[in-house]
Formats: C-alpha cells, structure tokens, sequence
C-alpha cells in the first residue's frame, strides 16, 4: 500500500496529464524588472520520497546557498524547457516529458530579480548518474521528505526584515526561496507536521 504522499503525487501527475493547461510564463508588465526563471523540483515515486537538492559554489550568485535545479529562461522557452534544459546543464540529470508532475505554485515566486516557475517531477534517485556542473554546483544532496517535515528540523530564519521557512537537514540549511518552495510541497501533499514557528534563527556566516 503506497503513502499518502506518494497517492498524492501520483494522483497529481494523472491530474497534470489530463486537465492541466499547460505551464506558461506569465505575461509581466515591462515595468517589473523580473527576469523570468525556473527550477526543477526533483521527487523519487518511493512511500518517503526524496528530492535532490544542489548547493551553489560560492563564486556565483546565490552564492553557497541550498537550490534546486535551475536558472533563467532562453528565448522562448516554456518553464518546463527552461527547468529541463538548466537540470541536464548542471547535474546532467534528463527530465522526459513522461516523469512530469505539474507546478506546485499558480503563481511564480520572487527571488530577488527573478520570477521563478517550479516545475515538479520523478526522477529515479540514482546520485551515481547525476553530472555536477563544477563551475556552478559544490554538491548534490538527495534527502527525504520526511527530514523536512520533521519539527526538530524546521525554524524560521531571520535576515534583517525578513523572515520565511528554514530547514536543518543533511548537515545543510536550506532557506530563502528554496525553503519556501518545499514549505508549498509540504502543504501540496499533506505532509506538514505541526512545529515551532517561534523558533527564529540568523541566517549563516557564509551565506550573507
């Protein structure tokens, strides 16, 4: 008997294969300033899946912070070729049309100048076949979704004014933009776990 996250995966991507229309960039105003962008949200099919997470090398923006795959989009990419393309370009990872789930948000996320799409999707869980790009990537983490669900895990960080999710896992942290998307997937697929929000912690040294 398969987990209720995995039913609820499974029953996305049905949902995605048959009703969704498809995953465009929105129209922005010229005003906006945003560049358009897209991240691969990487998901195993297994009861706990795992998801692959990549750190930045500190010679790049975002410099030596917990990401997912991704970057911005060329020409006229779709958000699901943009999300293909920059996985195949930084972990060697292919992304087949047929392992697509959808998008875990309707709207894309801001981070910083960019305008983010998250494109879910299976992937087999093999880090042997997983390429980094050296000049991008330092490391590549798979790691369950229950370590982000779990409470002891979680914390809210605090950078100046702002604050958001942050998570405490693989002997990493994740926040910013990253934190906040696998906040969404836990909602997404009823995984949240009830934790303590008055927990507030900096930042790290090496990411300001």
């Amino acid at each position: 008997m398969v987990s209720e996250v995995l039913h609820t995966l499974l029953s996305l991507q049905r949902r995605f294969r048959t009703d969704t229309p498809p995953i465009v960039f929105p129209i922005q105003r010229s005003t906006s300033g945003a560049r358009q962008a897209a991240v691969a949200i990487l998901v195993t099919a297994e009861d706990d899946p795992r998801l692959l997470l990549t750190r930045r090398t500190s010679n790049i923006g975002f410099s030596s912070q917990m990401s997912f795959p991704g970057g911005s989009r060329e020409a006229d990419e779709s958000p699901i070729e943009t999300a293909q393309r920059e996985t195949r370009e930084e972990v060697g990872l292919v992304i087949p049309d047929s392992s697509l789930i959808g998008s875990i948000t309707k709207e894309p996320t801001r981070r910083g100048i960019y305008s983010v799409m998250s494109i879910l999707a299976f992937w087999d869980g093999e880090l042997t076949q997983v390429t980094p790009q050296r000049t991008e990537v330092a490391s590549v983490h798979s790691i369950p979704l229950s370590d982000f669900a779990n409470p002891a895990n979680r914390a809210t960080f605090q950078r100046g004014a702002h604050r958001g999710p942050m998570f405490f896992v693989d002997n990493v942290t994740v926040w910013g933009m990253t934190a906040q998307l696998i906040d969404t997937l836990l909602d997404t697929l009823h995984a949240q776990q009830p934790w303590d929000h008055t927990r507030v912690e900096p930042v790290p040294e090496d990411f300001r």
